[in-house]
């Protein structure tokens, strides 16, 4: 048995070896090989992005529009691009600076991307840790001890509820993360 994982954008080498081991425990626990029969080609799980292990945990791009239930900042006051967010998880070994990357929302009609919010320069989110990134308003709470960060930008994060793409770039400007909305909407 000879198994090659290529590793999507979304899915962290963590991810990736935990689904290689799921596989050859499956098939040698179906009988289907021995151990000594299975070599593992791993060339494509080298990570050249510098986001080995990050991963987008949370997104609240429709606040609830109900009373207070969408009041996701904490503020006081229900806003529907104030209280998007978005929770980056480091899930890697080491802590991570993730100083210098961008959020980015697009369309997925015309692709083109808009810089929502740049995280300060040496922003480090430990390893095991997250931090969250509003639209807008006044944070109020502790957000379970999260890096907490606001988007300057008028409109928020400006996540729409349907054809939207919220992509999370490097410094070096390469895509590492991205969620798109119409696969929950």
């Amino acid at each position: 048995l000879h198994l090659s994982i290529r590793r999507q954008r979304q899915m962290c080498i963590r991810d990736s070896l935990l689904l290689l081991c799921c596989i050859c425990s499956l098939a040698i626990w179906a009988g289907g090989c021995k151990t000594e029969d299975v070599t593992l080609d791993t060339t494509d799980l080298t990570d050249t992005t510098g986001a080995r292990g990050l991963l987008i945990n949370e997104v609240n791009y429709d606040p609830s529009n109900v009373g207070l239930q969408g009041d996701a900042n904490g503020d006081g006051v229900y806003d529907q691009f104030q209280d998007e967010f978005i929770e980056i998880y480091n899930g890697g070994l080491t802590d991570l600076n993730i100083g210098g990357y961008t959020i980015k929302d697009s369309t997925i009609i015309d692709k083109s991307a808009t810089v929502r919010f740049t995280f300060p320069p040496n922003t480090i989110i430990p390893k095991g840790k997250v931090c969250v990134v509003f639209g807008g308003g006044t944070l109020t709470g502790t957000f379970g001890n999260a890096q907490t960060f606001l988007s300057s930008d008028p409109e928020g994060l400006s996540m729409g509820n349907s054809g939207e793409i919220i992509n999370v770039y490097n410094r070096a400007g390469a895509l590492i993360l991205s969620f798109n909305s119409d696969a929950l909407s």
